[in-house]
């Protein structure tokens, strides 16, 4: 059985260690710090550390002001409140600016399915894929969050970073060469090619095992 790992604590881990190598680094959220990992993140840097109440909107217009500083603002709370709820704020403030602010969304999809429509978030990606020049991260195990959140800090420019929740399954080794705009290929086949990302890459890899032992090669 696969090692399996929170990312939202894989997040927190890869945040709080970017922050100390990047004294620019600085995170906001919205009433949701402890849930998106980054429980240890105010007690080790008190001064970088923004926690707003429930106000996506105006966190929005903060950590724009916050980069045209030149500071790298890090806004994590639940999907549907950093993409759909302020949308009008990511597309003004950061995406038409250019505003170099890294957004995480979290619980996407029906994670929170008990808690209703409001806590939903099936399109995040559709919506933020209409602000040109947002770069758009969706890793598929805790491996590659940590590396795309290292990924991120280091590109210059609007970002959105999905993840899921509530454990994944570790299915990169931890020497994966991670690169924004170029897909990883897990093993080679000649059958048929299966694409995946974030939450459904696990799946996409049990389809595989089980085209395999029907004889398909997959790649």
């Amino acid at each position: 059985m696969k090692e399996s790992k929170d990312p939202r604590k894989t997040f927190g881990e890869a945040v709080t260690e970017a922050a100390g190598k990047n004294t620019n680094v600085i995170v906001l959220s919205a009433d949701s710090s402890s849930g998106s990992g980054l429980k240890s993140f105010p007690g080790k840097f008190p001064d970088r550390h923004f926690e707003f109440g429930i106000m996506e909107q105006g966190v929005m217009g903060f950590a724009s002001g916050l980069a045209t500083t030149g500071k790298i603002p890090v806004f994590a709370a639940i999907a549907p409140f950093v993409t759909a709820r302020p949308f009008e704020m990511f597309r003004n403030d950061l995406g038409y600016m250019e505003q170099n602010v890294k957004v995480v969304g979290r619980c996407s999809g029906l994670t929170y399915d008990q808690l209703g429509a409001t806590h939903h978030s099936i399109d995040d990606v559709a919506i933020i894929r209409t602000i040109p020049g947002v770069t758009i991260l969706n890793p598929g195990d805790p491996v590659t969050i940590k590396k795309a959140v290292h990924a991120m800090i280091e590109h210059y420019g609007p970002c959105y970073l999905k993840i899921g929740s509530p454990k994944m399954p570790v299915l990169y080794p931890e020497d994966t060469d991670f690169r924004i705009g170029k897909g990883i290929v897990m093993q080679e086949g000649h059958d048929v090619a299966l694409i995946g990302t974030g939450t459904v890459l696990s799946k996409a890899v049990e389809a595989a095992r089980l085209l395999q032992q029907k004889g398909i090669s997959v790649r």
